[in-house]
């Protein structure tokens, strides 16, 4: 959420000034030990989690590097969003008898609290576009109440809501049609981007596997989705705030233009043999310079910053756990209680995500639990499978067909 409130306490006697632990700092590191006492306990065992676990080598490096050069204080800071990140993920995949469905219902449930918040603010507040601010004490501040990671877990949460269809079919429908009318609403053209391919893509997907049980279902879904779609857009663009929203991409000055051009200033700053190779430690400068405006804030890219913060090997890692979790995806959907479907628009929605940001605690969650899954010697968890009747049966998630 945009507003949300972080318990922290300072310590000092702390070297370059005191040191501020936030309450998530101290959750994400038990998490973080907890994963790698369980690591070196029980083994990697797959491939998957061995680079996950590199991914923390790397991040421990970055740490320590930082903590050296620049004190705990600046370290820390410059690290925390990876913390959040990287903790949930090797918890979760050490987990030592895997997931069960209950884990989705969770997030799916997130996605619809955030939801309601949404909508209270919006209730509240208005509808505004991304070019408006809200003022909160006096202080502008971004006028969409649920920030882009939310956005995408609410996007994550209709998925899985069709998937699982829960709490039941008919309940699940208009469900997910409330979080895609919240996502529209929200205003995070990234997610928007997303929730369009996994949109097309989950709709192919349906449609070419009920083509030969049930064909006229198929058409006529086809039929209606054409005749839904021009209606949507018709009334996407007759209001003023979404169209404004989505014409700001297309100006000179649009956040798409701002990211690239930082994307370009920093990679051209920091290609030197040594930043390619090792990356820069925790806490060193990401300033670029926009439209004669010194910024030293994240790159919004989940690649370029990784590629900061370890270099090459850095990206490698991480685009080798990617290709690993889908092309097996069909291999460990059924013990994560999901679909091979499912997992496939989950992963691409996390994909264009990370197009320009980067991966927060749940979406380290979610590939913590897929990773577990590919465990060959977790014991199967049960899981919840639906029949098209609606009739729910419990089953042993290894040997489910």
């Amino acid at each position: 959420m945009r507003d949300s409130f972080d318990p922290a306490l300072s310590v000092a006697g702390i070297p370059h000034g005191n040191l501020k632990i936030h309450a998530l700092d101290v959750l994400s590191v038990a998490f973080l030990l907890i994963g790698v006492h369980r690591a070196l306990t029980l083994g990697v065992r797959t491939l998957a989690r061995g680079l996950g676990l590199a991914l923390v080598l790397l991040f421990a490096v970055n740490f320590s590097r930082g903590v050296l050069d620049f004190g705990l204080q600046t370290g820390a800071n410059n690290s925390r969003a990876s913390l959040y990140f990287l903790a949930p993920l090797v918890y979760a995949s050490t987990i030592p008898h895997g997931w069960d469905a209950r884990v989705w219902r969770l997030i799916a449930g997130t996605g619809c609290v955030l939801v309601a918040i949404a909508f209270f603010y919006f209730a509240t507040d208005g509808l505004r576009s991304v070019t408006q601010h809200a003022l909160r004490n006096g202080i502008p501040v971004d006028s969409r109440p649920v920030v882009a990671a939310g956005a995408l877990v609410i996007l994550e949460s209709a998925v899985l809501l069709i998937a699982l269809r829960w709490p039941s079919p008919r309940v699940s429908v208009w469900l997910v049609a409330v979080a895609v009318a919240g996502c529209v609403a929200l205003q995070q053209r990234t997610v928007w981007v997303a929730g369009l391919a996994v949109g097309l893509i989950g709709f192919a997907r349906w449609s070419n596997h009920r083509i030969r049980d049930a064909e006229s279902l198929v058409l006529g879904a086809t039929g209606l989705l054409f005749l839904i779609v021009p209606l949507a857009l018709w009334g996407f663009f007759q209001s003023s705030v979404l169209s404004t929203s989505a014409r700001e991409t297309t100006q000179a000055n649009s956040t798409l233009q701002w990211r690239l051009t930082g994307w370009r200033e920093l990679i051209a700053s920091h290609h030197s043999l040594s930043d390619s190779v090792f990356g820069m430690p925790a806490g060193a400068s990401w300033e670029r310079s926009i439209n004669s405006v010194s910024i030293g804030v994240s790159p919004h890219d989940l690649y370029v910053e990784q590629f900061l913060r370890s270099g090459l090997p850095g990206v490698v890692v991480l685009v080798a756990l990617g290709l690993v979790l889908w092309s097996r995806r069909g291999e460990f959907a059924s013990r994560a209680g999901l679909t091979p479907t499912c997992v496939g628009l989950l992963l691409l929605a996390q994909f264009v995500f990370t197009i320009t940001y980067s991966l927060d605690a749940v979406q380290g969650l979610i590939i913590g639990i897929f990773i577990a899954s590919l465990s060959p010697n977790k014991q199967a968890a049960p899981v919840s499978l639906v029949h098209a009747n609606g009739a729910v049966l419990s089953a042993r998630a290894r040997g489910v067909p």
